[in-house]
């Protein structure tokens, strides 16, 4: 009767050991797929733009595609385990563009604007959340160039979505898109520095206002590839 029960007894240590050892792997495996790590890598996007605010009275505005890539350094900060929580940082270089049209003349006067910009965002299982801030270092309409003292620093908010397309085991390549809208004047005294103030004067027909200093909006479409770094 001792023998039986020693060995049964054997049999349930044996069987509750393996048991266990099970348990440690998986819960170990679980653990090492669920650890935060940090990525960084880099962006490039390409964006159409336009003027966000009434132009000119005299003027309309037209939607421009901007021909050279917005570029930047992105950095991934994972919150929560799982990735669904995590800060976005990019620092970079952004161009913005928008064109008036006489009416009347059907003249068209494209404007360009460059910034090195730092933009912190918050993502949240897909989505994007954020802010621009620029510092103006080269303007131009109709490749004429514009003075940057005359512009103000960029602050821009924006919204949009980011999307995994593949992952290795050394990174992932993610798409995203941006709507973005600048909460402040591009210039500093649009009434006096507008480049276009001996070209379209103010009279019955051209009238500039506070409220025609441009704003642009922006719609942008592009592509990270991150790297682990831990």
């Amino acid at each position: 009767m001792n023998k039986i029960l020693i060995i049964l007894f054997l049999i349930f240590s044996f069987t509750s050991l393996e048991s266990q050892t099970r348990f440690n792997k998986k819960r170990s495996k679980n653990k090492t797929l669920k650890k935060i790590q940090f990525e960084i890598g880099a962006n490039v996007s390409y964006k159409f733009s336009a003027n966000g605010v009434n132009p000119i009275i005299g003027t309309q505005t037209d939607f421009s595609f901007i021909k050279i890539p917005d570029v930047s350094i992105s950095s991934f900060f994972p919150i929560s385990r799982k990735n669904k929580l995590a800060t976005i940082l990019d620092f970079g270089i952004q161009s913005y563009n928008y064109s008036l049209k006489d009416i009347n003349t059907q003249e068209k006067y494209s404007h360009n604007f460059t910034y090195i910009n730092f933009s912190p965002n918050i993502y949240i299982e897909g989505f994007l959340i954020g802010f621009n801030f620029g510092i103006p270092v080269s303007a131009s309409w109709n490749s004429e160039d514009v003075n940057v003292d005359k512009l103000n620093t960029l602050v821009e908010f924006k919204v949009g979505g980011v999307y995994e397309l593949y992952r290795t085991r050394k990174g992932r390549f993610m798409a995203n898109f941006k709507l973005a809208f600048m909460l402040n004047d591009i210039f500093i005294n649009y009434k006096k520095d507008d480049p276009l103030l001996n070209i379209i004067q103010n009279d019955d027909d051209y009238i500039r206002t506070n409220s025609s200093s441009p704003r642009t909006i922006s719609i942008s479409v592009g592509f990270t590839y991150y790297l682990y770094i831990f």
